[in-house]
């Protein structure tokens, strides 16, 4: 990572995508480059260029990590969460048996986390901060922007500020 950042200076924003087998890809963005370096286990993996049609989705999410990740920190409660986020839009909710994950439940909050036990992982979304957070056992583990996949997904509409996609009806 080092090398990397010394030629193309300090990335605008990082994030980590797990993998099924517990390894964490680490994206690296340098928007003045227009590239996205992806690290496994600290080993460079390749160097994308960012597209044309891509680069208001990654300037999207290089305003969120500015913004609005900032405000909490991993580890914290979801009740701090929730105070500084407000209730999420959206959640899904996991738990793991053996080596398998089962979905519990998937839609609009329903005050779940006000009960016990907690969910064992939850995915949290707030639309009006375009963020979404990882917990589990009500713990924050992760924070990130909501790609432009998930706003389809989830919300069945495009991120802000993003022109429609021609591919996606």
């Amino acid at each position: 990572m080092e090398r990397v950042d010394k030629a193309l200076g300090p990335p605008d924003f990082v994030y980590d995508l797990s993998w099924i087998d517990d390894s964490t890809v680490t994206h690296r963005f340098y928007l003045n480059h227009r590239c996205d370096a992806r690290f496994r286990y600290n080993d460079l993996r390749g160097i994308r260029e960012i597209g044309q049609d891509e680069m208001p989705d990654v300037e999207r999410q290089a305003r969120v990590f500015k913004r609005i990740m900032p405000r909490v920190r991993v580890g914290e409660s979801w009740r701090e969460v929730f105070a500084e986020f407000g209730v999420p839009d959206y959640t899904y909710e996991s738990h793991k048996q053996g080596e398998f994950s089962y979905q519990d439940y998937e839609g609009p909050y329903r005050g779940r986390f006000e009960r016990e036990p907690l969910p064992e992982k939850a995915i949290c979304f707030w639309k009006d901060k375009d963020v979404c957070a990882v917990f589990e056992t009500g713990r924050l583990k992760k924070v990130y922007p909501i790609f432009r996949k998930s706003w389809i997904g989830v919300f069945h509409q495009e991120p802000p500020g993003n022109l429609p996609d021609p591919s996606h009806p």
